[in-house]
């Protein structure tokens, strides 16, 4: 067959020199191409790629995210910061944890103490200087250092650690399940082909449901007599709050919040929370927790951020208003 080799920059990057006349796609292309680039990933866009089709570019770029993780893409980064610019945008810790095992090798295998102690860092501890501190010890301690997989998720911390979301209500949502299972609901009721006219039916059916099953749900949240475990007042005043299920996540709260003493600050309006016991385990990486106060106001806010990120009083603040003999729970945090 006839024909020279592309030129560097007429489109393909450097790797295996192919016959002009041959038209190579892009996929192809970059699977031929990968074992001499010696990149990480085997589907790279470059400046100047040349696509033969809409489909074609779609293929190409669905390889790339799917190597990458779509919603670490540089490219729906910008998209966000352009059009959602009020929006916090965070990666789905699963989608960043997805490849560990495969890089990480046996360290990262099932009740290993590196993979014990790095969740134990993700899940708990909520100070950026202690999660910086506490991961240069792990990663040093299991001489894991020069790791590239590592390395990366610590260079890229800021867009999905625990941490540096303290602030921004996620509902307690680390990863994507909560969309994905939003888009699993939509699909058993309309199918993938479904005309417009079918969509708006089997859609406004959808919400029914929807709104059925939260109408069930708030009738039997009527019908349970709540069991009341801790003696504190402010326990019986949820009940009237909360459906069954976040009044378990309110009390689990309540009840670790016994573990803590409350002391008045040097200020002598805001509060210190510490462990009752030296000995105890650290929670969230601290010993002590400030909670300010504004009592006129009925506000509290804990270091923690807990109720900033999740929703629900946290155990400190939850301390201090029963400290301070509060019976009801403050409109502001309900």
């Amino acid at each position: 067959m006839d024909g020279d080799a592309p030129a560097a920059g007429d489109g393909l990057p450097s790797g295996p020199r192919l016959p002009a006349a041959w038209n190579y796609r892009a996929v192809e292309a970059a699977l031929r191409d990968a074992s001499s680039r010696g990149e990480r990933c085997i589907f790279l866009p470059y400046q100047g790629q040349v696509f033969q089709s809409l489909e074609e570019a779609f293929e190409f770029y669905n390889m790339y995210s799917w190597e990458t993780g779509f919603d670490q893409c540089h490219q729906m980064r910008v998209a966000i910061e352009a059009e959602m610019p009020t929006a916090r945008h965070r990666w789905c810790k699963w989608h960043v944890l997805r490849k560990a095992k495969e890089s990480l090798g046996p360290v990262y295998s099932k009740n290993t103490a590196f993979k014990r102690d790095l969740h134990n860092l993700l899940d708990v501890i909520i100070c950026v200087e202690e999660f910086e501190t506490r991961w240069a010890e792990i990663v040093a301690e299991h001489d894991l250092v020069d790791n590239e997989f590592l390395s990366r998720a610590y260079e890229n911390r800021e867009m999905w650690a625990k941490p540096y979301f303290a602030n921004t209500f996620c509902a307690r949502m680390t990863s994507t399940q909560r969309s994905e299972s939003a888009n699993h609901v939509l699909k058993t009721y309309i199918p993938r082909s479904a005309p417009m006219h079918l969509f708006v039916t089997q859609y406004d059916r959808l919400v029914t449901d929807r709104i059925a099953d939260e109408g069930r749900e708030e009738h039997a949240t009527k019908q349970v007599n709540f069991i009341l475990r801790t003696g504190a007042p402010m326990e019986k005043h949820v009940t009237s709050l909360y459906t069954r299920s976040l009044f378990e996540r309110f009390y689990r709260e309540l009840f670790r919040s016994a573990a803590f003493s409350c002391r008045v600050g040097a200020d002598g309006k805001n509060f210190v929370v510490v462990y009752a016991r030296s000995s105890e385990h650290t929670d969230a990486g601290k010993r002590e927790f400030d909670v300010v106060c504004d009592a006129e106001k009925s506000q509290y806010s804990c270091v923690c951020k807990f109720f900033e990120h999740a929703g629900i009083p946290c155990r400190h603040v939850l301390k201090v208003l029963v400290h301070s003999n509060v019976v009801e729970l403050p409109l502001p945090l309900c």
